[in-house]
């Protein structure tokens, strides 16, 4: 929601209003791919993704800085949320208390 908070207008509209029908899958086992399933939405055959032009950083629970960034599908709904460790290892349980939104 923080994210989603930065965006103008419709696209602020539409992705909070996603959000709360939103379940949330985790890819991978650190945790660093959520992938989103939209309640009553059937998405289209995947052609790709664009970032939401908004992004955070923070750090885990190993100190390390945490790039986030949000990716939208072809017609602009929540597709998946990445966290990047630039840091050697897995992520480790990202501290959201220390999420910058820019």
């Amino acid at each position: 929601m923080r994210l989603a908070e930065k965006l103008a207008g419709d696209q602020r509209r539409q992705l909070i209003a996603s959000l709360n029908g939103a379940r949330a899958e985790s890819v991978n086992e650190d945790g660093s791919l959520v992938l989103f399933h939209l309640e009553s939405y059937a998405r289209p055959a995947y052609e790709g993704q664009h970032a939401f032009p908004v992004e955070g950083t923070m750090l885990d629970a190993g100190r390390s800085e945490v790039s986030v960034a949000l990716y939208a599908e072809e017609n602009n709904r929540i597709y998946e949320l990445e966290f990047i460790r630039w840091a050697e290892g897995d992520l480790i349980s990202p501290d959201w208390s220390s999420l910058q939104v820019s």
